[in-house]
């Protein structure tokens, strides 16, 4: 009976939210919700404990540039989308998810139309500095770091050593 009540959480969640990239082009928050009552892992869960959390962080920051408004808004969409495509079919397992959740982070941020690597100085402190210090320097927020880190240096050498000391000019006066 659990498993038959999984299943229909989960197929009015992927009915609800569509399953293509077209009925997900608005970026919102309500989704990580909507995970959470078809897998409920409560609040340290990844859905409310960390996807809705940052959702709402990012969505809230006003002060990004046209550039960066596209990136967040590609990135919220990607990011939904791979957390939809990771929920089981059949069962519940609050790890799973979490851990193919975070694999999804570094392609949604670096690999999409837009990079986190071509946005403006400014929308990149702005990004860091909206993700709490434990979140980056945890085990898989700091892979996450490193991996972007490297992309960008590779992508631009100059402009990423820039970034990095903007980045800790910002942390510094914290």
């Amino acid at each position: 009976m659990t498993a038959i009540r999984i299943f229909l959480a989960l197929f009015v969640l992927l009915a609800s939210t569509g399953s293509s990239a077209a009925a997900a082009q608005t970026p919102g928050c309500g989704f990580y919700a909507q995970v959470e009552r078809a897998c409920p892992c409560g609040d340290s869960g990844y859905a409310l404990g960390y996807g809705r959390k940052y959702c709402r962080r990012i969505m809230a920051e006003d002060r990004l540039s046209p550039l960066g408004r596209q990136w967040r808004a590609a990135a919220v969409i990607c990011l939904q989308e791979k957390l939809r495509a990771a929920l089981p079919q059949t069962g519940c397992d609050c790890r799973a998810i979490r851990n193919k959740a975070y694999a999804a982070h570094y392609s949604c941020y670096a690999k999409g139309a837009i990079s986190i690597c071509d946005l403006p100085l400014e929308d990149i402190v702005r990004i860091d500095a909206s993700i709490d210090d434990a979140d980056k320097t945890g085990a898989r927020g700091f892979g996450v770091v490193v991996r972007l880190a490297l992309r960008c240096f590779a992508d631009n050498p100059k402009r990423a050593r820039a970034a990095f000391r903007a980045i800790g000019r910002v942390e510094t006066r914290q």
